[in-house]
């Protein structure tokens, strides 16, 4: 009759266990918010539900916070949220504010210097082009020529400093980059392979002007350097301009459209500059919009 005692006894206590861990399980393991125990801290609640991972997260993430919190020790402390107002601010908002630090990125290195591992923008600003910061450099130094004394800067030439040092580089960036561009087109000339109409292209076809790589490149840095900012703006100003009076718009695309053109390879529509001289509406408003634009005044 002993073992009998024994196996009530052991029935008692059993039942009151596992009633116990029913309670826990439904009470604190599958509940909306995960009980942080201690030494374990809220990995229990994420082990039991390991089968069922995305569920349990849709639950936690119903009440819009939380703070995750590992066992003792690890390191595991995190914040959870689905609130709107949060995502908005931690991703948009104040995106800098947030960065992911080290650990992150260690974490999930195989991501490399991916969006999702980046702090922010991977460059803050657009990539540096050589002949471009060239051409500002050229354009200050020679701005601070005209508003000092002559003898001035010819002792910073002399002396290869301030102003003068960066004009000497960009000088050398600025030829570098023209010849190369001379050298290639006319190998592409050369060639036989279609080159677009640009001025390059017309100073190499005429034969009265001097084909030398000097001559080409002394003329070109004058037009980039003068041409540079003062064509773009007044191209935006014109189209600007355009975009403001549709009638004007409409009357120069049939001009355009009856104009004598050619189509590219690439399927690029380009005009002679005779026949463009003939479109008189298309000329009148381009001209009154150089009369406008004060950069080129």
């Amino acid at each position: 009759m002993a073992w009998v005692w024994f196996a009530l006894t052991d029935l008692i206590l059993y039942i009151p266990c596992l009633l116990f861990l029913y309670y826990l399980y439904n009470n604190f393991l599958d509940s909306h918010r995960p009980v942080n125990w201690p030494i374990v801290g809220m990995l229990p609640s994420l082990l039991v539900n390991v089968n069922k991972i995305h569920d349990r997260i849709s639950n936690i993430l119903v009440d819009g916070n939380l703070y995750w919190r590992g066992p003792w020790f690890s390191g595991m402390v995190f914040f959870v949220t689905s609130d709107p107002e949060n995502v908005h601010h931690i991703f948009t908002k104040n995106f800098q504010n947030y960065r992911k630090g080290d650990d992150y990125i260690e974490m999930f290195e195989i991501l490399g210097n991916g969006i999702f591992n980046t702090d922010g923008s991977l460059s803050m600003d657009l990539p540096v082009v050589p002949f471009a910061r060239a051409v500002d450099d050229t354009s200050t130094a020679l701005f601070s020529r005209l508003s000092s004394p002559a003898a001035l800067w010819k002792l910073l030439k002399l002396l290869g400093i301030g102003q003068e040092k960066k004009l000497a580089k960009a000088r050398v960036v600025g030829d570098r980059f023209i010849i190369e561009a001379i050298e290639k087109r006319k190998q592409e000339m050369n060639e036989g392979k279609h080159i677009c109409p640009d001025m390059l292209s017309s100073y190499l076809s005429d034969e009265d002007v001097p084909n030398s790589n000097n001559f080409l490149r002394d003329n070109l840095n004058s037009f980039l350097t003068a041409g540079r900012d003062t064509t773009s703006s007044g191209l935006c100003w014109f189209f600007w301009a355009l975009s403001q009076n549709k009638q004007t718009e409409e009357k120069i695309l049939c001009e355009l459209c009856s104009a004598p053109h050619n189509i590219t390879p690439e399927s690029l529509i380009t005009f002679d500059p005779e026949e463009l001289e003939k479109l008189v509406y298309f000329k009148a408003a381009f001209m009154e919009s150089l009369r406008l634009s004060t950069n080129l005044s």
